[in-house]
């Protein structure tokens, strides 16, 4: 968002290392720190599809000859392994496979199948 912090301060929160419920499953936090209120990790790859579609979108009809570039740094593969229950389209993604690691992988290719349709 052009290298500038878009939270306020009332929006920030001391989070204890643990795992949270959130709307979208069981959301993970490592290591203490700040972060936002609302923060869940099992909505990251999600909320940047969301971003990525609308950056095109908006690409699309402003300059839609001109090329571009997104990169779209995915969560899957990094720790805490918290995949959604399901993904945007309503398929479950929580539990399809024997691991979480490969869950959240699952959704790496529903993320990348929702980008490039």
């Amino acid at each position: 968002r052009d290298g500038h912090l878009d939270i306020s301060g009332t929006d920030v929160k001391n989070w204890d290392e643990g795992d949270y419920p959130m709307q979208h499953g069981m959301s993970t936090i490592l290591h203490e720190g700040e972060g936002s209120i609302d923060w869940d990790s099992t909505a990251y790859n999600m909320i940047l599809v969301n971003e990525t579609e609308a950056f095109i979108d908006v690409h699309l009809s402003q300059r839609p000859n001109d090329p571009f570039f997104s990169y779209v740094a995915l969560g899957a593969v990094h720790q805490p392994h918290s995949p959604p229950d399901v993904y945007l389209d309503g398929s479950r993604v929580k539990g399809e496979y024997p691991s979480s690691h490969l869950d959240m992988l699952h959704e790496v290719d529903k993320v990348v199948g929702s980008l490039v349709h």
